[in-house]
């Protein structure tokens, strides 16, 4: 067994600021050590620095040492600038050490001894932080120039120092607006764990014990426990080492590791509560094996307390949430403030029961401040997950929880330094919702001369909080400011019957359709835990019963107008309620399509959708549609589902051609006769049909053959020829001849 040191760094370079600044009483610090330097895996003990010996100061009275570590990736292998010139700062350390360190002053070497060891895992880098705050431990006074001890450094490129120094108290904005940066990186011994080698053991020559803490449910209603095998030997005594290859019974354990000390640890989570027992079988490199049980069953409980956020002393810190203490001596009378925070289900692991207890950190001044009176406390659950209105909450909402007088402490460490406020009214909490905490004070007093008390607080990276100052009687119209500083809170809670949320499973989707003038009845609706039921409606239509699931709304005029109506349905269980709403949308009847009405047109002619529509009797409206089956034509009026649909028809006539007038004629008559009709008629050619009309225009004289709708006239033409008298004869006379004589033409004239 020999200690595992690593050492990195070298030289006789120092620096006034590594470390810490003997020459200042406050000091905060961060520094990098990358896994390519310290090249092992393994737990860390304790760091040693280097001081040059120069001085005759006892540096262990610097006493208030406080050192926490933690991993970062390996591409991180400096610090990130921030402003100007200064680098942001890690956050989310695990504390190994607070009290003295070991000082020989003969080496030089300060040696910080771990309360609890590290497991360090090479594939990381290693981020040292060191809190120094010595009240009145400054040694040298101003204008002493004498020779005092610096910490050794060594130069490896790149920011991997940061630090802070004060003569007094190191504020918060300083740290929180970055730190200072150096080049030159503190020299350092890191101590291993002694790592012991000892020969494989057969399973069959173990006596081992396996034994399990008390499974608690922790987040998500899981049961949770650890598992612990310790391997011993035949004569009952500890191994240092493994013993080979372990598995169990039942399942639902995992994260088995093997601590390499003789110990194997691993974690066991099930969704059933019960008792269980459990058998682990070990299995070495012989192939032997040794199986070990449980002595007895193990009964699971559940763990009714949380933190919420992390953080140490001395790092993020804030004074105005949960509470800003003032006299209002400054600030315009604002002796008063209200603050509201938002804490997630998932912050409070999903734990459902009673609120007994609300704590909250205050950074670690060791002292007690004076009692506050008029501290009001109030709790509510919600569903949203950041604040987004900063006026002040209707408190009506709010179940008050406490009020009363109070007094903070503040411890010398973390763990010290919390406040618990021991709740005086009953809130049962379902661990479904978020959670939001309202403090109120109107104490009127500063927590000393002038000040505020200092609460630590983690970033959630949401706005979560909401805080304000005020003056007597102006709380309620006071505007707050939104943060992201989550004061670091504990949560105590106790088992209580929990009224579970209602849940509402509505019509999907949730929406439908009816007719005017008709019913609906709901018919896929259902609700969890057997809660007491509320139909009502934003119209004025009425439920058949408006605390049944599958009720019946029946619409009024009123909503018919409208066309649609919101219906909602409450399921309340307790203090607990949920609501539904679902669209009901109510369809008007058809509009008139008037009445039955006849249409004549010529034979063969179709007659358009605006002659059908001008035929129709009634008070047609527009909008309708057209259907024929043969000559009758029908126009219907409809809606979506149909609502009393209308229909009239058009029964059309359809009037056959003009009778024939015959062909073109001519006709003679003598000058100043005027032919009669039967004379014209019979001058027509062709096959002309009587009926007709005649109308003359000068000697031509027409025939017309109609219809009422002047379906294909028909017409032909007389032109009349006139013929003027015969030439004159001139009188009668008298011819004498010879007998047997015949006279000719020519005697007969003469």
């Amino acid at each position: 067994m020999s200690a595992q040191n690593v050492s990195i760094g070298g030289g006789g370079s120092a620096s006034d600021n590594s470390v810490i600044n003997i020459r200042k009483s406050n000091n905060y610090s961060q520094i990098i050590y990358l896994g390519s330097e310290i090249k092992q895996s393994g737990k860390i003990e304790s760091l040693t620095f280097k001081l040059n010996t120069t001085g005759n100061v006892d540096i262990s009275t610097f006493r208030n040492w406080t050192v926490r570590l933690k991993l970062i990736s390996r591409r991180t292998s400096e610090f990130d600038y921030n402003r100007g010139q200064t680098v942001k700062k890690f956050s989310g350390f695990t504390e190994v050490f607070n009290g003295s360190i070991q000082y020989d002053r003969n080496t030089g070497y300060v040696k910080i001894p771990f309360n609890t060891a590290f497991n360090y895992d090479k594939n990381k880098n290693l981020v040292v932080e060191i809190t120094e705050n010595t009240h009145g431990g400054m040694y040298k006074q101003w204008g002493d120039y004498s020779p005092y001890p610096k910490f050794k450094i060594f130069w490896p490129g790149g920011d991997r120092f940061g630090y802070r120094t004060a003569y007094n108290n190191i504020t918060h904005d300083q740290i929180w607006y970055g730190l200072l940066k150096e080049n030159s990186t503190p020299q350092v011994i890191i101590g291993f764990k002694a790592v012991v080698v000892t020969p494989p053991v057969k399973a069959s020559e173990l006596h081992s014990t396996l034994s399990v803490d008390k499974p608690v449910i922790g987040a998500n209603n899981k049961e949770i426990a650890t598992i612990t095998v310790v391997l011993k030997d035949k004569n009952g005594k500890k191994l240092s080492k493994s013993g080979g290859k372990l598995s169990f019974s039942p399942t639902g354990v995992s994260n088995i590791t093997d601590n390499g000390d003789g110990t194997y640890t691993a974690k066991f989570k099930t969704n059933t509560p019960d008792d269980y027992s459990f058998t682990a079988t070990i299995t070495s490199a012989d192939k032997t094996k040794v199986t070990i049980k449980t002595p007895a069953n193990i009964k699971a409980t559940k763990v009714m307390e949380v933190t919420v956020g992390t953080g140490g002393c001395g790092q993020s810190v804030q004074s105005n949430s949960p509470v800003k203490y003032d006299e209002g001596l400054y600030n315009g009378g604002k002796k008063n403030s209200w603050s509201l925070m938002l804490y997630k289900a998932s912050d409070l692991n999903n734990l459902a029961g009673k609120l007994t207890t609300i704590g909250f950190y205050t950074d670690c001044k060791n002292k007690t401040y004076k009692r506050a009176k008029k501290q009001r406390v109030y709790v509510k659950e919600v569903s949203e997950n950041e604040i987004t209105n900063n006026s002040h909450p209707d408190l009506s909402t709010f179940t008050k929880v406490f009020d009363g007088e109070y007094t903070w402490k503040s411890g010398a460490s973390f763990d010290t330094s919390r406040s618990d406020i021991t709740l005086t009214e009953d809130f049962v909490y379902s661990g479904t919702k978020n959670l939001v905490v309202y403090y109120e004070n109107e104490s009127g007093i500063a927590m000393g001369m002038f000040s505020s008390i200092s609460f630590l607080w983690d970033n959630k990276g949401e706005n979560r909080v909401a805080y304000a100052g005020y003056k007597n009687n102006s709380k309620k119209t006071t505007k707050g400011r939104i943060s992201k500083e989550l004061p670091i809170t504990y949560f105590k809670f106790s088992p209580a019957p929990i009224a579970i949320q209602p849940v509402i499973s509505m019509q999907n989707p949730a929406e439908a359709s009816i007719c005017e003038n008709n019913s609906f009845t709901f018919s896929d609706v259902s609700v969890t835990e057997n809660p007491n039921l509320k139909w009502t409606t934003d119209g004025t239509g009425l439920f058949e019963d408006d605390a049944k699931l599958l009720s019946k709304y029946t619409p009024s005029d009123q909503d018919a107008t409208k066309g649609f109506v919101t219906l909602s349905l409450t399921a309340k269980k307790g203090k607990l309620s949920e609501t539904k709403t679902f669209k009901l949308n109510i369809q008007a009847d058809a509009k008139s399509a008037g009445l039955d009405g006849t249409l004549t047109v010529c034979k063969g002619i179709n007659p358009t959708n605006d002659e059908l529509f001008e035929a129709l009797k009634g008070n047609p409206e527009v909008g309708g549609t057209w259907t024929s089956n043969g000559l009758v034509h029908t126009y219907t009026q409809t809606t979506d589902l149909g609502c009393n649909n209308k229909s009239a028809s058009v029964t059309v006539d359809e009037e056959s051609d003009a009778k024939s007038a015959g062909l073109d004629g001519t006709l003679t008559v003598c000058s100043g006769i005027n032919p009669t009709n039967d004379d014209l008629f019979k001058s027509l050619k062709g096959n002309p049909e009587a009926g007709g009309t005649w109308t003359s225009k000068d000697l031509i004289h027409t025939y017309t053959q109609t219809t009422s709708l002047g379906c294909n006239n028909k017409s032909a033409n007389v032109t009349i020829t006139i013929q003027d008298d015969a030439k004159s004869a001139g009188l009668d006379g008298t011819l004498t001849v010879c007998s047997g004589i015949i006279p000719t033409n020519n005697d007969l004239f003469k």
